[in-house]
């Protein structure tokens, strides 16, 4: 198997938190996780013609593999970055809007809007499997939330209020992290975890694979306030 296809594996799993977040909102208010750039981004006309990329929930912008190229084995990817400020998922660097840049097919498919969380589980080899440690990557250079829904995993119980959220804040103006009280129960429930807080900045907090932690904090439930002024790199 090849390593991006291996890469593109552990993304899927260390995305669970977020994905099933975002699904939660897709049944509970009508949200729509994934949507071509012209739904988030009217304003700018250049989206209405772009037809190989698209929002993948509230942070993520995903820009598929689609055609083998010219000569038969594509080894870049045009990008048309929307408004706004994006950073590369695996590299950190920053990118303007309103631009086409060209990438090697291991830096691609993804890349952060700035001003966002992304909530990360661990590397697992199964859903079923149970870590509860989160890594929190923030791109800053704006206020930032985000809301975790978690439940049972395998019924449907969370429609009868047996679930959990917690949501996270970034401050950016204060370079913070508030992590709220915990709302809510469910059966198998962590009671406490840990979080590893990273800012994101060129090279680090970047790629699937675990990150170095600029601040490691553990959750029981209670409101904690991250701080993480130090650490910024815009």
């Amino acid at each position: 198997m090849s390593i991006i296809n291996m890469s593109a594996i552990t993304l899927r799993y260390r995305l669970l938190p977020y994905v099933y977040s975002g699904f939660w909102r897709v049944e509970g208010q009508s949200y729509t996780m994934q949507r071509a750039l012209a739904f988030d981004f009217a304003a700018d006309v250049a989206t209405r013609d772009v037809s190989d990329a698209y929002m993948f929930g509230p942070s993520l912008l995903v820009t598929p593999i689609v055609s083998a190229g010219a000569s038969g084995a594509a080894t870049t990817r045009e990008v048309y970055f929307p408004e706004g400020s994006w950073i590369n998922f695996h590299t950190g660097k920053g990118f303007g809007g309103k631009q086409n840049v060209s990438f090697p097919l291991e830096q691609a498919p993804f890349f952060c809007r700035r001003g966002s969380i992304l909530v990360l589980g661990p590397s697992v080899q199964s859903a079923s499997d149970k870590n509860p440690a989160l890594e929190v990557r923030i791109y800053p250079g704006a206020d930032a939330t985000f809301t975790l829904f978690e439940d049972d995993g395998a019924s449907t119980k969370y429609r009868q209020g047996s679930y959990s959220t917690i949501t996270f804040t970034w401050h950016d103006s204060s370079k913070e992290l508030l992590v709220s009280s915990r709302s809510g129960t469910y059966p198998g429930m962590p009671q406490e975890r840990q979080i590893c807080a990273v800012v994101v900045s060129p090279s680090h907090g970047v790629g699937v694979a675990q990150s170095t932690c600029d601040r490691r904090v553990t959750y029981a439930g209670q409101e904690v306030l991250v701080k993480l002024q130090s650490l910024v790199v815009v």
